[in-house]
């Protein structure tokens, strides 16, 4: 793409591209509006084209608009796409136009079409792509984590508000599969926001093993190295309250692998037991998350 078009950070989304430009694509070219002045090229879909008007991709994006009125892009040249399909786009071009229906946004495409919308942000074809989810919420998002992520990355306050919830709701079955938080910033913002909620669907001691499996799940194969695992999980360790668990629970935490260090036990244990506080202690939060419905209902 054009140097001047800011190219969207979550990169690691390019990968599912790579699978859709295995498949042959022929020529294409479509136009949209009555005078179109610029051009957009998919080198890896035959040099396929889309056409369209400025002054309308303008007022449906501050991305194109940042970067039509920039100096140093030259109307003459084509807009280079390497990170979007031909087909995507092209369906996002339908919906800037009017011409959008809800049957574009399939189980297949809704990823990839989510990922243009928030590039681009075309806010109205992101809540298009949410309305129109041909299936639950909870299926959805525990088959297309990377939507997940794209979606906390949207900038949508009621968006956000929801994917919070939803996550917390859900924090032991997501946390494992969080792998890359240390490097890919959408992970990392949505660990540290369930870590940090005062209210969870699930124990302290469930939590916990949430996290370890994750570290777990993320050196598979490899011998296992406490002492890295806890460096970079760094100060999210101190955001489980291991000083609300109880004695039986703490035990469990103390097994091999764990992400206490023998202090760490030793401290918290006299507290647990004896009340008796430290340094360690402190670290962590000694207030009781609250416990919702869900919850009391199977504990009872």
């Amino acid at each position: 793409m054009d140097a001047s078009l800011p190219t969207y950070r979550l990169q690691p989304f390019c990968t599912q591209v790579k699978r859709m430009t295995e498949r042959k694509a022929t020529l294409k070219s479509v136009k949209y509006g009555l005078k179109p002045d610029v051009v957009f090229v998919f080198p890896q879909y035959g040099d396929a084209t889309i056409h369209a008007e400025k002054f309308q991709l303008a007022n449906e994006s501050d991305v194109f608009k940042t970067h039509f009125t920039s100096e140093n892009w030259n109307n003459s040249d084509p807009i280079e796409i390497s990170d979007i399909s031909f087909e995507i786009f092209n369906i996002m071009m339908k919906f800037i136009y009017g011409k959008g229906e809800d049957s574009d946004v399939t189980d297949e495409n809704r990823v990839q079409i989510l990922y243009a919308t928030r590039k681009y942000l075309i806010n109205d074809l992101t809540y298009k792509c949410i309305k129109f989810m041909p299936i639950s919420w909870n299926f959805f998002f525990f088959n297309d984590l990377e939507a997940l992520y794209i979606l906390s990355d949207s900038g949508l306050r009621s968006v956000g508000d929801y994917l919070e919830n939803w996550s917390r709701q859900n924090a032991t079955q997501i946390i494992p599969n969080m792998t890359r938080f240390d490097t890919y910033e959408p992970q990392k913002r949505l660990l540290k926001a369930i870590l940090e909620s005062p209210v969870l669907h699930c124990t302290e001691l469930e939590l916990y093993k949430a996290v370890l499996q994750l570290m777990m799940n993320k050196y598979k194969g490899e011998v296992y190295d406490e002492d890295k695992w806890r460096s970079e999980l760094g100060s999210l360790i101190y955001l489980i309250r291991f000083p609300t668990m109880t004695l039986q629970e703490l035990t469990e935490c103390c097994k091999r692998p764990t992400l206490l260090t023998k202090e760490q036990v030793y401290d918290l244990q006299l507290w647990v037991q004896k009340k008796i506080s430290s340094d360690t202690v402190f670290s962590f939060s000694i207030s009781h998350r609250l416990v919702t419905k869900s919850l009391i209902t199977q504990i009872a």
